[in-house]
């Protein structure tokens, strides 16, 4: 990863992706507070370079949903994975495999919240 920080602008596609994934090996290795940090950081390298609602977004989004989920903060998880169905939604089409992967994970966080009818209706 340090050769992509040193040119961010030039390997944000990859350095975003890299942080992620580290991110999920992180938190299935119990450091959820590091998990995080990387994986906000991959989303913060591609909204700066790509914009609010690029399709890249989706994944990392998902992503940070599944990481604050993992580290009890239901809230931060239900915002990052409405976010990213409202881009997959409005980038993918709501027939892309990516969104049906975040609505499927969506529905596992109203689930877990206690919130099964929202959950059935997805």
């Amino acid at each position: 990863m340090q050769a992509f920080r040193r040119s961010p602008e030039r390997y944000t596609a990859q350095l975003s992706t890299t942080s992620s994934n580290l991110g999920l090996a992180t938190m299935n290795l119990g450091h959820i507070e590091e998990a995080s940090r990387l994986v906000q950081e991959a989303v913060e390298l591609t909204e700066k370079a790509s914009g609010p609602d690029h399709p890249m977004l989706v994944g990392l989004l998902n992503n940070l949903g599944t990481v604050s989920a993992m580290a009890g903060n239901s809230e931060a998880a239900k915002k990052a994975l409405e976010r990213a169905i409202n881009i997959a939604a409005r980038r993918l089409g709501t027939e892309h495999p990516k969104y049906a992967l975040v609505l499927l994970n969506y529905a596992a966080l109203q689930r877990k919240s206690g919130h099964k009818s929202e959950a059935k209706k997805l």
